[in-house]
């Protein structure tokens, strides 16, 4: 018995230890095995009772309106790009495709005419084609029609939202490995552009070079935190767009569980999933941040996601004014766009310079009136009035309690290379994310994330409650 059940530890130990190290580079695959070794098992979806063409509608337009129903768009032609050399003057050569084919993640296409993994093996053979096929491509300013289509599949959105709701659903787009391969080289040679000549949004923080969603909050949550010293009140905007990437043409393929409708023509929209989407959009934008400045109000924007604030002495009838002259001129720039502003879903924050509530402050925007919350969740950090962000190291805290409890079941069974690479990825990924935004604050703020630090350091190394807690901080910093 003692001998079977030492097999039996061995094998799992050699099971577990496969399964990490086979995708310790693809921390959503890591989450699904590891719930999957604890025996969670997923909700189920139960959209498969609606028929492919109901929630191909049902997807495409809950949200947003028709673009027949939005004004005709006239923009005006942008004269600074006249005199400027194109991005794509530069022709694509072989080695940067072979390079982005060697380099590309190894999933599979249903679209794809052949599996990833058998292309990259050809790649000698393709590269010349493909190099051919790219800069015709460029040249022509044609897409190729084959490279627009793609299966679209239905994620939640969240996964404690109900499933039988389609709105909860977002449609993402599955595309071709070729046509991933071609917006990236497209992807490199317009945001080098556009760095170049100085022509993005300076407050744009999304998808481009040495910004992230971490510079954009630690932007406003200084310019926050710098009225709140002045003694200054600060209201800030969480505006919320529905269906933002609808804007472009192209044609899908709708998946749902072993079934999939006919190829539907898209008449607006960006494939969510796609290279270039963020980036278009980001480009479609352009003109937006002039127009929230022009009443006077500060913003931050990554990608579809937007920030608008203002300070002042004290919460006017004027301030009001000011907010809402601003929305309603941003929900027309919107409409003449065919984007919609989705007020229901817009959260408004009021963050006073000393502590307690505040005084009452709503605005009223086309007749729906937007209430203050005492938080808001912003780009997966939690905001408070008083800015300690202590909600925020709660939850933090309380995710990571969770997966910490369940690595201890499984780490008898996994070697400690095993473990850290679990930690690294479940734990240490949550606890570095934006925490630049918790530089200043007392150690007793931040003593639930140490409390989780050096639960995580004890069961790396296996060592018991009582152990020092100085040797095992030590010995997690050397090991991680």
């Amino acid at each position: 018995m003692v001998c079977l059940n030492t097999a039996l530890s061995q094998a799992k130990q050699v099971y577990y230890i496969t399964l990490v190290n086979n995708n310790k580079s693809n921390p959503r695959r890591l989450f699904s095995i590891f719930n999957a070794l604890l025996h969670h098992s997923p909700n189920e979806s139960v959209i498969s009772e609606h028929t492919p063409r109901t929630l191909l509608i049902s997807l495409k337009a809950k949200s947003i309106l028709s673009a027949n129903n939005f004004p005709n768009l006239q923009i005006p032609v942008i004269s600074t790009f006249l005199n400027l050399l194109s991005p794509y003057s530069a022709l694509i050569t072989e080695s940067e495709v072979s390079q982005l084919l060697r380099s590309s993640p190894p999933t599979t296409c249903s679209l794809d005419p052949m599996p990833s993994s058998l292309l990259k093996q050809c790649a000698p053979a393709l590269t010349p084609a493909l190099t051919h096929i790219f800069n015709s491509s460029l040249a022509s300013g044609t897409f190729p029609s084959l490279f627009k289509q793609a299966c679209v599949k239905p994620i939640l959105k969240k996964a404690t939202l109900d499933p039988s709701c389609l709105s909860t659903y977002c449609p993402v787009s599955l595309l071709p490995l070729a046509s991933k391969l071609l917006e990236l080289l497209v992807f490199s040679r317009v945001t080098n552009f556009f760095c170049t000549h100085n022509l993005l949004d300076p407050m744009q923080s999304g998808f481009r070079p040495a910004h992230s969603t971490e510079t954009a909050l630690c932007r406003v949550a200084n310019d926050l935190q710098t009225a709140k010293a002045k003694g200054r009140y600060s209201v800030l905007i969480l505006l919320d767009l529905s269906s933002a990437f609808d804007t472009v043409d192209h044609s899908v393929l709708m998946q749902i569980p072993n079934k999939s409708s006919t190829p539907v023509p898209l008449s607006v929209g960006v494939p969510q999933g796609s290279v270039l989407g963020p980036l278009l959009f980001s480009l479609y934008t352009l003109s937006l941040g002039d127009l929230i400045s022009s009443f006077g109000l500060k913003y931050h924007l990554y990608a579809d996601d937007i920030q608008i604030y203002l300070d002042s002495p004290a919460l006017t009838a004027d301030v009001q004014t000011q907010i809402c002259n601003c929305l309603l001129a941003i929900s027309s720039w919107m409409n003449r766009r065919h984007l919609k502003l989705n007020l229901t879903k817009t959260e408004l924050m009021v963050f006073p310079p000393k502590p307690g509530p505040p005084p009452p402050f709503t605005i009223t925007i086309d007749g729906m009136t937007i209430n203050p919350v005492n938080s808001a969740r912003c780009f997966g950090v939690i905001f408070d009035q008083s800015l300690s962000f202590s909600n925020h190291i709660n939850n933090t805290a309380k995710t990571c309690r969770f997966f910490l409890r369940n690595i201890a079941k499984i780490r008898p069974f996994v070697s400690q290379v095993t473990a850290k690479t679990l930690i690294h990825a479940l734990i240490l990924s949550r606890l570095d994310y934006c925490n630049l935004l918790l530089t200043g604050l007392p150690d007793s703020h931040l003593s639930p994330l140490q409390s989780i630090l050096n639960s995580a350091a004890r069961i790396l190394l296996l060592s018991k409650e009582g152990t020092c807690s100085a040797s095992i901080k030590l010995s997690c910093m050397v090991t991680c």
